[in-house]
């Protein structure tokens, strides 16, 4: 960057802070948590932008594709994202988790770890602000109001500040099969495998932590306990319409003992004066014990999830995986994206909006396989 561009970022500094709270409700401006929030999280944007230097942009073409390579030059270390960045004394490589994940992983997200110390303060101003947020939570007692930031604070964000990995993808069987259905579907069952359609089309979803089994899993019971009760307070007495549901499953096939099953289900009943059947839909979480650390898969279709979150845990055989220029990415931090992945989300997009976990729905966005 010019310096006339970095003057012109130090002269706005001031303003942005207050520009961004001007977009916030009334409400949420009177809080002054969220104000805190806005103003380190702006602030410290804008010292990333000074510290940038130069952005360059590499793109090899080959015969079956291209690979896209962009660099930042920092000038400069002001900025937490700045450091982030850089992830200086990590490992500039991907977890070994990520040569696990599936064939079929459509998109993924990994980071070698983050220094507790250099993101402290920012969770400590993030946690502040949801406090004030669930200080007007309706229905809430004062210790669920205190409970949700101090699980998802001090619980939950702390097992990913070591090595991580994420990835997503769909089963092109199953989202095939589901589809098929829907266009032989008569109207009685025409909702229920649209339905159906939408949930194959949300994939399997695998998280794998370096954190031990023992310290996610009772991190995850906490979270689950409180998720089944708020979830259980939103749901309104009429006896017709959807309800939802959030609890413990039972032990499933294929996956190390004391493997944790949550099941987030919904089921749908109709006015005593409308014909229609009853629908049913049900999601499903993992946690399991992954060699040294942990796993945890989310995903619609039971039999699919459990095949891929086997399959990806460091005692399973070896099965072909990612490519191997993502295998290969050199860099603290990374993300890949197939072009599979780019339909896959936009079928996502278009269809979850409607279907909610069980709504009316419409299979009319093909996923490509």
């Amino acid at each position: 960057l010019t310096d006339r561009a970095h003057k012109g970022i130090e002269n706005v500094r001031r303003l942005l802070p207050k520009l961004a709270q001007n977009e916030l409700g009334s409400g949420l401006r009177k809080k002054p948590g969220v104000t805190e929030l806005v103003e380190t999280f702006v602030g410290d944007a804008t010292d990333f932008a000074t510290d940038s230097d130069k952005i360059t942009l590499d793109i090899e073409t080959k015969g079956d594709g291209a690979r896209a390579q962009l660099r930042v030059h920092f000038k400069s270390t002001n900025a937490t994202a700045t450091k982030l960045a850089l992830g200086q004394g990590f490992p500039a490589a991907p977890p070994a988790s990520v040569s696990r994940l599936p064939a079929d992983t459509a998109f993924g997200l990994w980071s070698t770890g983050t220094p507790t110390a250099l993101i402290e303060h920012f969770q400590g101003v993030a946690k502040r602000a949801m406090a004030d947020i669930m200080l007007d939570a309706p229905g809430l007692t004062d210790k669920e109001r205190a409970d949700i930031p101090r699980l998802a604070f001090d619980k939950l964000a702390p097992m990913f500040d070591s090595a991580w990995s994420y990835g997503g993808g769909f089963d092109a069987e199953s989202v095939t099969k589901a589809e098929d259905a829907v266009r032989t579907a008569d109207d009685k069952t025409r909702r229920e495998k649209e339905m159906n359609a939408e949930l194959a089309k949300l994939g399997f979803h695998l998280i794998h932590l370096t954190r031990p089994f023992a310290q996610v899993s009772e991190n995850t019971k906490a979270f689950g306990g409180l998720v089944g009760t708020l979830v259980a307070k939103s749901q309104d007495k009429s006896p017709s319409g959807w309800k939802m549901s959030w609890k413990p499953g039972p032990a499933p096939r294929g996956l190390p003992a004391g493997t944790l099953h949550y099941v987030l289900s919904r089921e749908y009943t109709p006015p005593k004066d409308v014909k229609e059947p009853k629908r049913k839909a049900a999601c499903h979480l993992y946690v399991t014990k992954d060699g040294e650390g942990s796993a945890a898969g989310f995903g619609c279709d039971e039999k699919v999830l459990t095949a891929r979150l086997a399959a990806s845990l460091s005692n399973a055989v070896k099965q072909p995986g990612l490519p191997t220029e993502v295998l290969q990415a050199n860099g603290h931090r990374g993300a890949f994206l197939t072009p599979r992945g780019i339909g896959w989300m936009v079928a996502m997009g278009r269809g979850i909006r409607r279907t909610s976990l069980g709504g009316a729905g419409s299979a009319d966005t093909k996923v490509p396989i």
